[in-house]
């Protein structure tokens, strides 16, 4: 099964620092985590801590956030749920294919990777090294995510409905 740690660290390398630059429409964002998109997260009070006491200095935030072992914490739990939890990853066998979607929905949306892992996985199928897999809704609040199914995909992601019959797997 795909390890959360080993992806986090491909993409957070991509993910990285602080910034706070006028044009950017997320405004401030440390690690990818955008104030703007996620105004509740809760590493903000911390952050803002952080600037209050050293200004707002990238080069002066990114190195008191790397010795901030309880920012680190809250930055590395908000990535495995919303991004890798919401998508079941851990329950893929192959851990490319795992850190492919999760640096997917990072950058383009977890409904969106969820969709390209399906249609990759009807295209290569058990090469992938992952079983079917349906896109679905967690607690009807319209966050898509993968969820295992024994013989039948269901295609159910927003405002969709329907089944297709799994191409590896008979009922």
């Amino acid at each position: 099964m795909a390890i959360f740690e080993l992806a986090e660290k491909i993409t957070g390398a991509s993910e990285g620092g602080y910034s706070n630059h006028k044009d950017d429409t997320g405004k401030r964002t440390l690690n990818g985590v955008s104030q703007v998109h996620w105004p509740n997260w809760s590493g903000w009070p911390i952050v803002m801590k952080i600037i209050e006491r050293v200004g707002e200095n990238a080069v002066k935030i990114n190195a008191e956030v790397k010795k901030d072992k309880v920012l680190l914490l809250l930055i590395s739990s908000f990535y495995k749920k919303a991004f890798w939890e919401v998508n079941s990853l851990g329950k893929i066998i192959d851990q490319q294919v795992a850190n492919t979607v999760y640096d997917s929905g990072v950058n383009i949306g977890t409904v969106q990777a969820a969709k390209l892992l399906q249609r990759a996985r009807f295209v290569f199928g058990p090469q992938l090294g992952i079983a079917c897999y349906g896109i679905g809704r967690a607690q009807d609040n319209g966050v898509g995510y993968l969820r295992p199914v024994s013989a039948v995909f269901e295609l159910e992601y927003i405002g969709s409905g329907g089944d297709l019959s799994c191409p590896y797997h008979k009922p």
